[in-house]
């Protein structure tokens, strides 16, 4: 079957400007979101990885973005 879904005590680590940021929730991470703290290029690390990976590679984190619009397109 698949996997259970993510705990809400899940807590990661995030990289803002080559600093390690955290531990946090996912609802403080959907709030940086929206602040912009963090977008789809933030490095994340949680217990159990390995490395630090893309946020777009966890599906839990994935999910926050979904939640907002896309940034508006640049006037060049």
């Amino acid at each position: 079957g698949p996997p259970p879904p993510p705990s809400k005590d899940v807590q990661y680590f995030v990289l803002i400007n080559n600093q390690q940021n955290g531990p946090h929730t996912l609802d403080t991470i959907k709030f940086m979101i929206g602040n912009n703290q963090i977008n789809q290029e933030t490095l994340v690390w949680k217990q159990g990885m390995a490395n630090w990976e893309n946020i777009m590679n966890q599906e839990d984190l994935k999910l926050l973005f979904d939640q907002f619009p896309p940034p508006p397109p640049q006037n060049s």
